[in-house]
């Protein structure tokens, strides 16, 4: 982030490229004028899934997009923090198991671009662990409740 606290732009603003391939280069060089929309595409792609979300594959299928061209667009996105892992994985059509992108606004686990899948999953077992004990004191207290009656009284 920028001192005004504007975010600095992936692959430095340009659209990602193998610098090492001359075809990649030149692919990256013709999408310029078209790179904004099919990011566009695939982030509304995403946020209307919701919760759900949605595998790469499910994006490259739904949108009609290579691999080749919605996979660096994907991960502009997941850079500028607009998506995130949402630590579940899908079956693909392989029968391998594969990542399920979510709009940053639907991030059951928390948000942050940084944490692994592994971290957010911990946060979230803690989270969890947490509710339970949380539950298991209500548990407790409506059963005193209930034998012993309520612990105030009230004078109309």
């Amino acid at each position: 982030m920028s001192a005004a606290g504007d975010q600095i732009a992936p692959y430095g603003g340009e659209p990602p490229r193998q610098r090492h391939s001359s075809t990649s280069c030149d692919a990256a060089d013709s999408v310029v004028a078209v790179e904004g929309t099919i990011k566009d595409r695939v982030l509304a792609f995403i946020t209307e899934r919701g919760p759900f979300g949605a595998t790469d594959q499910e994006i490259q299928d739904g949108l009609g997009l290579t691999v080749s061209t919605q996979v660096p667009r994907r991960r502009q996105l997941q850079l500028e923090g607009l998506i995130g892992d949402s630590a579940l994985v899908r079956e693909n059509r392989s029968g391998r198991m594969a990542v399920v992108w979510i709009r940053h606004q639907f991030d059951r686990v928390g948000f942050d671009p940084v944490k692994s899948t592994k971290e957010k999953l911990r946060d979230a077992l803690e989270r969890v662990a947490q509710l339970e004990a949380d539950l298991e004191d209500a548990r407790r207290e409506i059963a005193v409740l209930k034998k012993d009656g309520p612990q105030t009284s009230f004078r109309f």
